[in-house]
Order: structure tokens, then C-alpha cells, then sequence
């Protein structure tokens, strides 16, 4: 509580410019803009609705919070081809954090081009207080990649109601 928000006015409000890059890794919390999109989740197949393809290369740099009915949080496992909005949906193999902490876990996320672990990525996670993840692209491996979400629960096979989630061996 207390000695949190001490440390956060701290990082958040003290540190001079020359130090922005602490400063973006220590408000990660804070400073995200949500991404709300349905068509993200894994379960969504874009050429049964003839879909614009996503690319998410404008994510890079800046921190994001995937919410709303097309999951949040970035799957775990591949899925096949057109699945969650784009050609090559982005996956995220690494242990998510689970604590809290300024400081993110930076991962890898993987995109499928002809196997599942063709093209990687560098990510920075951090778990927020109220148990949601934010995400901070640092790299983006092919156009016509991006993001695919599920429903908190639904990334392990554990599933979640109101899912938009299709039943994918590799969903288990």
C-alpha cells in the first residue's frame, strides 16, 4: 500500500528527463493505452469475415492493456494461420510474472511464418495492482503479425464464459 505509492511518486515524478527510459518501465502501470479489439482473440478465423489483417508494428515502443471481449491477455500457444485478426498470430511461450513489480519481465513472443517459432519478438510484461498485464512491444518480427488475445483463464486451456475461444488442440 503505503510504501507502493511512495516508491511510485518516486519513479513516476522525480527522475529527471535524461532518465526516460527508467521512467517508461517504472509507470508501465499507469501510462498504457487499452486495446479493446474483439477481432484479437484467438478464436475469431478472419477469412470467414474477409478481414482487414492486422499488423501490430505501431504498438512498438509504448505500453498496451488488451481488455474487453476479445480477451486480456496475449495467448500462450500457437494458433493456426488467420487466427486472431492476422496472418501470423503473436504468441507469448515465457512464464508470465506474477508479482507486481516496477521493474517488467521482458520475454519473447514467437509469430508463425511456416512453423509456429519462425519469427520472434522482444516484449516487456508487468503484472499491474488489480492483476492485469500490460504489454511494451520492442520489436516486431514480419508484417501481417500481431497479437492474439483470450479471456483471462482461457491462455491455459482453463477457459472462461462469454469466451470467444474455438477448441484448438493447440489450445490445450
Amino acid at each position: 500500500g503505503h510504501a507502493r505509492c511512495i516508491l511510485w511518486l518516486r519513479c513516476c515524478c522525480c527522475f529527471p528527463v535524461r532518465e526516460k527510459v527508467f521512467l517508461l518501465e517504472a509507470c508501465s502501470c499507469d501510462g498504457y493505452t487499452n486495446i479493446t479489439q474483439s477481432w484479437r482473440n484467438r478464436g475469431f478465423d478472419a477469412t470467414y469475415f474477409g478481414a482487414t489483417l492486422v499488423n501490430d508494428q505501431q504498438l512498438l515502443n509504448k505500453w498496451w492493456r488488451f481488455t474487453g471481449i476479445g480477451g486480456d491477455r496475449v495467448i500462450i500457444n500457437c494458433v493456426p494461420p488467420y487466427r486472431g485478426g492476422t496472418w501470423g498470430a503473436l504468441f507469448i511461450s515465457s512464464p508470465y510474472p506474477t508479482t507486481e513489480s516496477l521493474t517488467p519481465t521482458t520475454v519473447t513472443a514467437y509469430g508463425f511464418y511456416s512453423r509456429c517459432t519462425d519469427m520472434s519478438a522482444v516484449v516487456n510484461i508487468a503484472l499491474c495492482p488489480g492483476g492485469f498485464y500490460v504489454y511494451q512491444p520492442m520489436s516486431y518480427p514480419y508484417s501481417q503479425q500481431g497479437y492474439a488475445t483470450c479471456e483471462r483463464g482461457a491462455h491455459d486451456g482453463a477457459g472462461s464464459s462469454g469466451s470467444l475461444r474455438n477448441n484448438f488442440p493447440q489450445d490445450k
